[in-house]
């Protein structure tokens, strides 16, 4: 397989062919570093672009230039990098035996929400809201929120949900808890029930790949530029938790299905070596790598994250 091929296919959330599965991925760069990876063919290997850096004082007017293609600096959509949506937002109590933010599902608690992050001090109080369309700080103590009514946190690798749900006093959810709480007692194939319904979960993203909608152009170079602050931006794209009122399961678990990929990690060790990645689909795709809550990729690394990449934390019950 073509190094532009896997570029594609992981853009898209793809596991890798059989026949690749054990290629090395060179593109994991440090937690909050931006940028786009590419294949020089000339070198015969994967080389980090770092992003050009954006104003902090003020929004980039909507001629942003932030992808470059063999030195052709090219429109993208625009990011407002004073964002704040989930500033203010606390988490209810919502199920005694639980953590705030939670509910049981099966033997675990999980959040009710997909998570958005926040900075904290050592004691584990927020300081500082984050925008939910970038990495947070790699060395600043951070915690996931589970609330109603919050942008949920894209852009974000394994090592950072499972920083984020450390630091609320969770964890990432093993695959198998994920899938409980998605399927809930009776194993159904969608959070809802057995039989797809159209519209009930936001997963019908209909205009094309969200990266194209954002840069103008189905180029090939716009799957190694799927790391930019603008793309969840856009109309249409990520909903804020709790709006698909019927995505939701019968414990009370919302947007298992579509909205953000959601990380999991099944095996112990850093990085992990699970076969799993994350699960759910995205607010673009909830069928090429299964239906509904069967979805699930396994083609990234740990340390992987781009624009459709989020996560929920579980955590053992209240004695």
């Amino acid at each position: 397989m073509s190094p532009r091929v896997r570029l594609l296919l992981v853009a898209f959330g793809v596991a890798a062919a059989p026949g690749c599965a054990s290629e090395a991925d060179p593109r994991v760069s440090e937690e909050g570093q931006g940028g786009t990876w590419r294949f020089d063919t000339d070198a015969g290997r994967y080389v980090f672009e770092p992003a050009p850096s954006l104003p902090t004082d003020a929004a980039p007017p909507p001629d942003a230039t932030v992808a470059r293609d063999g030195g052709v600096v090219r429109d993208a959509c625009p990011d407002d990098t004073q964002a704040r949506p989930n500033a203010g937002l606390q988490e209810r109590v919502f199920d005694a035996r639980c953590p705030a933010g939670m509910v049981m599902a099966g033997s675990v608690c999980v959040d009710r929400y997909e998570a958005f992050i926040e900075r904290v001090n050592d004691a584990g109080a927020p300081v500082e809201s984050l925008s939910p369309y970038r990495p947070p700080p790699a060395s600043a103590p951070i915690a996931a929120r589970s609330v109603e009514g919050a942008v949920p946190h894209g852009y974000v690798s394994g090592l950072v949900a499972e920083r984020a749900c450390l630091g609320a006093g969770k964890r990432l959810c093993t695959s198998a808890e994920w899938l409980r709480a998605c399927r809930g007692a009776g194993g159904n194939v969608y959070p809802y029930g057995n039989s797809r319904r159209s519209g009930v979960c936001n997963d019908a993203y209909a205009t094309g790949h969200p990266a194209a909608t954002c840069y103008g152009t189905t180029a090939s170079w716009i799957y190694s530029a799927i790391d930019y602050a603008g793309i969840n931006q856009q109309a249409n794209t990520v909903d804020r938790t709790g709006a698909n009122t019927g995505c939701v399961t019968a414990e009370g678990l919302f947007d298992m299905m579509g909205n953000l990929h959601e990380w999991v990690r099944d095996s112990a060790g850093t990085p992990p070596t699970s076969a799993v990645d994350f699960r759910g689909g995205f607010y673009a795709d909830t069928t090429r790598n299964g239906d509904g809550c069967l979805y699930a990729t396994s083609a990234h690394s740990f340390s992987h994250w781009d624009y459709s990449t989020g996560f929920r934390c579980c955590a053992p019950p209240k004695p």
